[in-house]
């Protein structure tokens, strides 16, 4: 983990760097063939959602933010059914949302795997299966695939989770 990359809950002074970040993420997806987050505007109003809700945070170098991220305690909708696998146990999570770096930064994803892991002992996350950078990330973090999930605009993505030992992550 970068040990210069700090994480702390968003404000709302901070949407308009986290609106710039969301839009780097969209470029970066739409760059590797993923067509997740096109509709930025959608994105940016859940990303004002979740700062609303308490569940956002950003990641900051040196006073700059270079990273968002969305941790969502309580039950996640579209993961109720999951096809072609299965979740690794019912016990309650948080799901981790809308990641998104500067495009300059790098190690922001595992800064934030670490984070939640350090304050989580059930981790669920989604993304699209385009988004091989992410899945390959996940996977190489210890997370397993358990199926795909369906999305409020109909379309599929891979699940992933990870139960954390407590004694091993804090």
């Amino acid at each position: 983990m970068n040990n210069d990359l700090k994480i702390r809950k968003s404000t709302i002074g901070d949407f308009d760097g986290i609106k710039d970040i969301l839009l780097c993420g969209k470029k970066f997806l739409k760059k590797i063939g993923s067509p997740q987050w096109q509709d930025i505007e959608a994105i940016q109003e859940k990303a004002k959602k979740d700062i609303k809700n308490g569940f956002s945070y950003v990641v900051e170098k040196d006073d700059e933010l270079v990273g968002t991220v969305a941790l969502v305690e309580g039950i996640e909708p579209t993961y109720d059914r999951i096809y072609d696998g299965h979740w690794l146990n019912d016990d309650p999570y948080v799901t981790i949302h809308r990641v998104a770096s500067n495009g300059k930064t790098s190690g922001i994803m595992n800064a934030v795997l670490k984070y939640a892991e350090c304050r989580y002992d059930n981790i669920r996350i989604d993304t699209h299966e385009k988004n091989v950078v992410m899945r390959h990330i996940l996977e190489k973090n210890g997370y397993t695939y358990c199926g795909q999930i369906i999305v409020a605009d109909g379309t599929y993505r891979v699940a992933y989770q990870k139960i954390i030992t407590p004694h091993l992550a804090r």
